[in-house]
């Protein structure tokens, strides 16, 4: 299921080009192919965009394009799931995001987690085609953290 599935939009409207830059970061960004990491940086952000999540920071295409490596070995899976998006201006380029993100580790167990999140949009400058500028988020990861620590 797409992370945009169940979301609610607000009254401002938010371009489709948009929605579907976000619906691929999500797809991306929660998928184990070798090539995502790569294709983030590539079609989704800008050349000098930036991943911040609690205190770490990935900055520029190269940092992006190696982000994703061994992030997801020990889980079978992880699937974010936007609840609600707020804008921040008329042009909807400028977004906050709240939702759930599961995590489900190779004994099948799942575990959910409230984030939130802001993403920055910049149109390069062709119709249709935005990328992301900056994604900011925020999620309380200990219980992951101490599922993870846990032996098997």
């Amino acid at each position: 299921m797409s992370a945009l599935a169940q979301t609610e939009w607000p009254t401002t409207p938010v371009p489709q080009s948009i929605k579907q830059l976000l619906g691929s970061f999500f797809e991306l960004g929660d998928s184990k192919s070798e090539d995502a990491a790569r294709r983030l940086a590539d079609e989704i952000f800008t050349p000098e965009g930036q991943i911040m999540v609690n205190k770490r920071t990935i900055n520029g295409a190269k940092e992006i394009s190696s982000s994703n490596r061994g992030l997801l070995s020990s889980l079978q899976s992880r699937q974010h799931r936007i609840a609600k998006v707020y804008t921040c201006n008329e042009s909807a380029d400028d977004l906050m995001l709240i939702g759930v993100v599961t995590w489900t580790f190779d004994d099948g167990q799942s575990l959910d987690g409230p984030f939130a999140a802001r993403a920055v949009v910049q149109s390069t400058g062709g119709p249709g085609t935005p990328r992301l500028k900056l994604y900011q988020g925020w999620a309380d990861m200990s219980e992951l953290l101490a599922a993870l620590a846990e032996p098997k």
